[in-house]
């Protein structure tokens, strides 16, 4: 069931968001794709400082006990993932009623937690510039490293692919309206970003 719903999100099918708001499972798919989400975000950010080195907050990284560096992101990555499902889920309910929709903020929630692993292509980029902006050292070369930046441009097609089809079966609008939403809620977000 889990990868059929995996290859249904990445293949742009509905019946995932669907499944997001009639299945009693539900729950713990979000729980599960929250979690999971947030530990390998987290676990990059750890071999990423590590292969980084220098310092943190004037500690040497290789100082740092790997059960500590690799723990604490891993507690950060959760939270992180737990906020940014959050602020997803209330731009995306804001973009519904804009649109006209019923807004439906719990369904809204638990569409948007399906998004997730969408994003998952995005996470090195992610991580190599939140263990970047920490580091005190010159980054090395990484392996691959330049395909981070494809896979993060490919994850957010399909998140905003995603985010289409999760508006249309939570708010029951129509393409343009759900793609009127998708363009409010993606030029909301680039516009919080240019404020950073």
């Amino acid at each position: 069931m889990l990868l059929r719903l995996l290859i249904d999100l990445f293949l742009l099918r509905a019946w995932p968001y669907r499944h997001a708001i009639e299945s009693p499972s539900a729950t713990w798919y979000v729980s599960g794709f929250l979690f999971l989400t947030g530990v390998f975000y987290g676990l990059l950010v750890a071999a990423f400082q590590r292969a980084i080195g220098g310092e943190l907050r004037g500690v040497p990284v290789d100082h740092i006990p790997g059960s500590i560096l690799y723990g604490g992101n891993l507690v950060s990555g959760i939270l992180i993932a737990v906020m940014v499902h959050a602020g997803i889920a209330i731009i995306a309910w804001l973009m519904a009623k804009g649109v006209g929709g019923p807004g439906l903020m719990g369904w809204v929630y638990k569409a948007t937690a399906y998004l997730l692993p969408l994003g998952i292509p995005a996470l090195p980029m992610l991580a190599l510039s939140a263990a970047a902006a920490t580091a005190t050292a010159p980054l090395p070369a990484f392996p691959m490293e330049e395909t981070y930046l494809p896979l993060a441009l490919l994850s957010l097609v399909l998140f905003l692919g995603g985010l289409f089809l999760a508006l249309r079966e939570t708010q029951q609008i129509g393409p343009k309206r759900a793609a009127g939403a998708v363009a409010l809620f993606t030029v909301f977000c680039y516009a919080i970003f240019l404020i950073l």
